[in-house]
C-alpha cells in the first residue's frame, strides 16, 4: 500500500498541504536562514469560499476512505492521524489492505484530486503545476 499509493497521491497531498498549512508556518524569520538546497514550494492562498469547499471536500473524502476500512484498519488509521501523520502517512500505517481496498481508495483520492481542481483558479493550478514540474 505504501509504495503503490504514494506516487499517485503526491499531487493530492501537495495541494492539501499547501492549502491547509497555517499562515504562521509561512512567516519569514527575522534572522537570516541558511540557503536551502531545494527550491521552496510555492504557496497558494485560498479565498474563504475556496477554503470552505476544500474543507468540506476533505472531510467527505476522509469519510469515504474510512468507510472502506475494517474496524482494525480504522483504528490504525485513526491512531496515525492522531499522532500527527499526514493523510498518506496514515494510509501507509494501515496493515493488510486488500487489492480491492487499494483500488477503491485510489479512486476516492483521484476523485478528490479532480474536485480540488474544480475549486482552484487557473492561476492557482498553474502555480501547482509549475511546482510539480520543478521537483
Amino acid at each position: 500500500m505504501k509504495l503503490k499509493l504514494v506516487p499517485m497521491l503526491i499531487g493530492v497531498i501537495a495541494v492539501a498541504t499547501i492549502t491547509t498549512t497555517p499562515l504562521a508556518a509561512f512567516a519569514q524569520a527575522s534572522s537570516p536562514q541558511p540557503q536551502q538546497t531545494q527550491p521552496a514550494t510555492p504557496r497558494i492562498t485560498l479565498s474563504a469560499e475556496q477554503q470552505k469547499k476544500f474543507e468540506e471536500l476533505q472531510a467527505s473524502t476522509i469519510s469515504q476512505i474510512e468507510a472502506k476500512l475494517n474496524p482494525e484498519q480504522k483504528k490504525q488509521y485513526a491512531d496515525a492521524r492522531a499522532s500527527g501523520a499526514t493523510l498518506i502517512q496514515s494510509l501507509g500505517a494501515i496493515k493488510e489492505v486488500s487489492e480491492s481496498q487499494k483500488s477503491e481508495i485510489v479512486e476516492i483520492l483521484q476523485s478528490f484530486n479532480t474536485k480540488i481542481g474544480d475549486i482552484l483558479t487557473p492561476a492557482q493550478k498553474e502555480l501547482i503545476e509549475q511546482s510539480q514540474s520543478q521537483q
